[in-house]
């Protein structure tokens, strides 16, 4: 195998960590030649709780009902405008029984 690169510290580097690497997925213990210092990183760990409380703000921010939509339907129905794509349903209607059936 030819490196080509001009800083072989890099290539080592990536070669050692590859090797420890490697190791980890057969169980080994790390090779004592390969062995490189590595720094700790900062973690950040969030409770189930604080996603879920993240969670439920965002759902409460939303409101249940579009009444723009709602409106906007109740237009088209009186002026006789509202039309309904009966393709568009009965695939909605195929798709929610085939979901219904894995669930």
């Amino acid at each position: 195998m030819k490196i080509s690169s001009n800083n072989s510290s890099v290539n080592l580097d990536a070669y050692i960590n590859n090797k420890q690497a490697d190791n980890l997925k057969k169980n080994e213990p790390p090779d004592e030649k390969t062995s490189v210092k590595t720094e700790q990183t900062d973690t950040v760990s969030l409770s189930s709780k604080t996603i879920v409380q993240k969670a439920r703000e965002q759902l409460d921010s939303v409101p249940d009902v579009d009444e723009e939509k709602i409106a906007q339907a109740k237009t088209d129905i009186e002026n006789g405008t509202y039309q309904v794509d009966g393709e568009k349903i009965a695939f909605k209607m195929i798709e929610e029984s085939l979901l219904n059936q894995w669930l």
